[in-house]
């Protein structure tokens, strides 16, 4: 079946609005300048207040002793991010050292590897107490840095996993 050519519809003129003439505008004067604070006369100075409590002597800032480069050097630890490839940053070595040797012993080497809720479980009873409260996110900053630096393998899975490569 063929269909037919739609009818066009005429065009209407359209209207053109006349131009309007321009109102002439009123000339507004100017409001007066308002003097400049501190110009003419002086301020007057307020009394000052009666202090309450004597009067403070000013304070030198306490002078810091450097620590030594060494120690700086073996208290911290860089990682990297492998969802921010070139960012690094600093940790504590021990807690790192003590979170990576737990997360190593806990994963396994081959496929299907562990969940995060799981690995933070598997963790969790080889922390030290002052790190089980905070499991979860030393886990996570661990498994990222060992992640950056192929140590460990994300598989393909809902929901992730992870074991040793």
């Amino acid at each position: 079946m063929v269909r037919a050519p739609a009818k066009k519809k005429p065009v209407r003129p359209t209207k053109k609005k006349a131009a309007r003439p321009a109102k002439a505008k009123a000339a507004r004067p100017k409001p007066a300048a308002k003097p400049k604070k501190g110009a003419g006369k002086p301020a007057a100075r307020k009394p000052a207040k009666a202090s309450r409590s004597p009067a403070k002597r000013p304070v030198a800032p306490r002078a810091r002793k450097p620590a030594p480069a060494a120690s700086l050097a073996a208290a911290r630890v860089i990682v990297e991010n492998v969802n921010v490839p070139g960012y690094k940053t600093s940790l504590d070595a021990a807690k790192y050292t003590a979170v990576r040797d737990a997360l190593v012993a806990a994963l396994p080497t081959k496929a299907p590897g562990l969940t995060h809720a799981e690995m933070t479980a598997a963790v969790k009873p080889r922390l030290p107490a002052d790190l089980a409260a905070k499991a979860m996110w030393w886990v996570k900053s661990v498994q990222l840095d060992l992640e950056a630096k192929r140590h460990l393998v994300r598989e393909p899975s809902k929901p992730l996993r992870w074991h040793l490569s």
